[in-house]
């Protein structure tokens, strides 16, 4: 099942690859995260020079979504000349600035600011955090990004889409929804006529594929 958003990593926060999305729209590049893990392959994945614009969307301050972030900005601002007029950072985390000040970027690097692509949706993931959702408009889609939460409520309001990215863990937890909990909400809420369902933020691939593989219009994305 083909998604709009590429994604460089689909796996939670204790892997080799970080859940971390994009999109590219001619010369502007759309990045959903930027994890610790997940760094190394968003420098070697790109010639950054092919930009004129990139926004960073940022989910919620966990290292797994944006460990990285501190590090790319000073990368793309030293190196590739990227300043606050063309490198923004698309997010409402109310921490995000104090966390890039205290790890020594500087302003005129990076601009945090609203976009009118992307519109985050507060949703409910962990009590030390403020975590919040994406509502998409690029390429003619309206596209749900749920980032990490253990609740699909605050989605529910944004319904119908053409696509929407959940996240998704092999069992229960009070922080991530898991398997059997998308399942019901696909069974009981969502029609799959009007909506494809694409899994991220994996930790366990062979059980959750197993667990779709009989479900019209849900897949786990690729890599």
């Amino acid at each position: 099942m083909n998604s709009t958003l590429k994604f460089l990593g689909r796996d939670s926060a204790f892997s080799k690859s970080n859940t971390s999305a994009y999109y590219i729209d001619r010369k502007h590049l759309i990045l959903i995260d930027c994890g610790t893990n997940i760094l190394p392959t968003i420098i070697d994945k790109f010639n950054f020079n092919l930009f004129n614009n990139i926004s960073i969307l940022i989910t919620h301050l966990h290292p797994d979504h944006a460990g990285g972030l501190a590090h790319l900005i000073m990368y793309l601002g030293y190196i590739f000349n990227f300043n606050s007029n063309n490198l923004h950072i698309v997010s409402k985390c109310k921490n995000l600035e104090l966390m890039l000040n205290i790890m020594g970027v500087e302003k005129k690097l990076y601009s945090i600011c609203s976009s009118n692509f992307a519109i985050p949706i507060y949703t409910e993931h962990v009590p030390q955090l403020d975590s919040y959702g994406f509502l998409l408009h690029i390429n003619n889609k309206k596209i749900i990004y749920t980032g990490d939460t253990s609740s699909l409520d605050s989605f529910i309001p944004f319904l119908p889409c053409d696509e929407m990215y959940i996240d998704v863990s092999k069992g229960s937890s009070s922080f991530h929804l898991s398997i059997d909990n998308i399942i019901t909400f696909v069974e009981t809420t969502i029609s799959l006529n009007y909506c494809k369902i694409f899994l991220m933020h994996i930790d366990d691939i062979i059980y959750i594929s197993e667990a779709i593989k009989e479900i019209a219009n849900i897949s786990v994305v690729n890599i």
